[in-house]
Order: structure tokens, then C-alpha cells, then sequence
């Protein structure tokens, strides 16, 4: 059985689990990860009864389907589900960027390997912090630059890392495609994906067909793909959700010419919705921007704690209340990325 942490984001630690007031569980029973919202100081598991009286946890229950181990969680974190922290280069103050984007509610940082040359730096990065959820895959542009023995060395990767398969997919858009090349090595990462039991991050620009004949010719991923920025047609949606997909939008959804990914966007189901920053690229509004990165030629750059910011112009988008959205993607997050993001963050 994987163990779960105990961790709440504020308050301090006792016995190894923080301090909790007034809070929700959450629920894991062997890989499952299985979401209830219960009072903190009683509730009835399939096994037993655990009280949690004076905001103290007092243990856990056994019974006949195991052991329930709890994570105290006292309010919906944020997750970047997509972004490149090792795209800014050597001289960002990684550790600084990381801290200013907790300080604003985002837990954990979905970041995508793009490359062989980076997979190495992304590695690195989510050793040093916990709240990196490491990727790693062939991104589309970068195909002509593999060695000879890449599949074997993203497999070693994949196998000694707790971490997605992304950024992979096709773009027929910006750089001369080599369009069989592109999909042969697609092809090969969702294989990859399948036999590690991983979810999938798809990049997909101009080739939203090919993209369709792929995955309705391919084995069903057994964890899903997310579909970061997502740009395609709106009726594309709805199949895209039998295939077991997700879709992330990133702040460039709120300029106001982006009228086709708007039409997206409503389309999407709220139960498959997940937000990026894509940070450093894809700049959201300033309206919507608090924080940014000034790079040493003197270009300014996305920051992943303008998560919020972007959060608040979907959920305007969407004519919802921001926290009912904050609730329903943290949600999602959990359900998609699943043994991937509660094997991260910090305790």
C-alpha cells in the first residue's frame, strides 16, 4: 500500500502530522484515490469509526480492507498543471519563484521535459523541490535532435522517477514538420505511457485530425492525457472526453481575440477542467498579472503565481465564483494526476 501523507498547509506539526482545525479529509485506500468531505471530528469509514476530537488526530483504523490513511487538507490547494521551470535559465532564482508561487496558494507544479538535454535539469529540480511534479518526454519540435538510444534512456526516467509522460503530441505549425516523424515518436511515448501506467501531457498545434486518428487507433490510455492550452475546435470536446482526456487552458484564454478558445473553454466539462500558467511563455493579461520574470535580455517572463490571477478571469469567463472553480480543479487535479501529485509536495 502507498502511504499518504498527513499534511495540512497550515499550523504545525505534531507527531509527524500538523496541528488541524476545522478541515476536510481526504480518503486513500491502497492506489484508489477516493474523495470525501466528512466533519474533522467524527465520521464513519468503511471499516471503523475514528474520532478526531480537540482538532488532534488520535490515529487510524483497521479493518477487513486494510488500513485508511487520511491526509488533513484545510482548504483546495492550486495546481499548475503545466509549466517548464527549467526554461528560464541559469540565472532565475528557481528556489525564489517556487516560494512566491506558494505564498499564493499554488502546492504543486506540474513541470514538462521537453528534451533530452533537459530531462537531466527537470530531475535535478524536482529532487531539490517537492513541490515539482516531474514529466519527462519528446517534445514535438525537438524529434530531430534524439540520439540513437532515447527511447531507452526517457524509460529509465520513467522508471525511477514517480512522475508523467510530457511534454509529447504534434505541431504542424511552428517549425518545418516532419509530420512521420512526429507521429512515430507520439506513438512510441503513448506506448511508454501504457506500460508505465503514467498520464499523458499532449502538446498538439494544426494537427488536431492527425491527432484524432492516433489516439482512436491506439490501446486507451489507462491514466489519461491532459491536453495542455488546448487550442482545437469545440466540438472536438466531447470525443476527446471518451478518450479520457483533460484540458488545461493558460491565461492567454482571457485576451480578448481568443474567441475560439472561449468557445472551448465552455464547452469543456467542468469535472475535466485543470488550469496551467505554462510559465515562463504565454503571458496572461496584465489585468490578470501579478508577478513576472525579467530576464537578463531584458524580456519579461510568466511567473507560475499568476496562477490565481488566472484562475479568477476563467472562473469570470465561466460566471462562476472563483472558489467554487478553485475547489472543482483541485479535484480534478487529484483524479487525473493521482499517485503523481500525492507523492509530491511539501509535508
Amino acid at each position: 500500500m502507498q502511504q499518504t501523507l498527513v499534511r495540512r498547509e497550515t499550523g504545525r506539526t505534531i507527531g509527524g502530522a500538523r496541528r488541524a482545525g476545522p478541515s476536510n479529509l481526504l480518503i486513500t485506500h491502497h492506489s484508489k484515490l477516493v474523495t470525501r468531505y466528512f466533519s474533522l471530528y467524527t465520521f464513519h469509514s468503511l471499516s471503523g469509526f475514528l474520532r478526531l476530537p480537540n482538532s488532534t488526530l488520535e490515529g487510524y483504523c483497521k479493518g477487513r480492507i486494510g488500513v485508511i490513511l487520511i491526509s488533513v487538507m484545510s482548504s483546495p490547494g492550486l495546481v499548475d498543471s503545466h509549466l517548464h521551470l527549467q526554461d528560464y535559465g541559469q540565472q532565475a532564482d528557481i528556489g525564489a519563484i517556487i516560494r512566491q508561487a506558494e505564498a499564493v496558494g499554488v502546492s504543486h507544479l506540474v513541470c514538462n521535459g521537453t528534451s533530452e538535454e533537459d530531462w537531466p535539469k527537470l530531475l535535478d529540480l524536482a529532487e531539490k523541490y517537492p513541490q515539482i511534479v516531474p514529466c519527462f518526454g519528446l517534445h514535438p519540435w525537438f524529434v530531430n535532435r534524439r540520439s540513437e538510444g532515447w527511447i531507452s534512456i526517457l524509460e529509465d526516467f520513467l522508471q525511477n522517477t514517480v512522475s508523467g509522460v510530457g511534454e509529447i503530441g504534434l505541431d504542424w505549425l511552428h517549425i518545418p514538420p516532419d509530420k512521420e516523424l512526429q507521429i512515430e515518436v507520439f506513438r512510441i511515448q503513448l506506448e511508454l505511457a501504457r506500460r508505465f501506467d503514467r498520464p499523458v501531457m499532449v502538446h498538439c498545434v494544426k494537427a488536431w485530425g492527425m491527432l484524432m486518428d492516433i489516439l482512436r487507433d491506439e490501446p486507451e490510455l489507462p491514466r489519461g492525457m491532459l491536453i495542455h492550452a488546448y487550442g482545437g475546435p469545440a466540438d472536438l470536446v466531447e470525443p476527446l472526453v471518451r478518450m479520457g482526456a483533460y484540458f488545461t487552458f493558460s491565461g492567454t484564454v482571457l485576451l480578448e481575440n481568443r474567441k475560439r478558445a472561449r468557445e472551448a473553454l465552455a464547452a469543456v466539462p467542468i469535472d475535466r477542467l485543470l488550469m496551467e500558467t505554462d510559465a515562463p511563455y504565454m503571458l496572461p493579461p496584465e489585468k490578470y498579472r501579478n508577478y513576472q520574470v525579467d530576464s537578463s535580455d531584458g524580456e519579461v517572463l510568466n511567473h507560475p503565481a499568476n496562477l490565481p490571477g488566472v484562475l479568477k478571469g476563467i472562473a469570470e469567463l465561466l460566471q462562476m465564483r472563483h472558489e467554487e472553480l478553485q475547489e472543482k480543479v483541485w479535484q480534478n487535479a487529484q483524479t487525473f494526476y493521482g499517485p503523481i501529485l500525492a507523492n509530491r509536495g511539501r509535508d
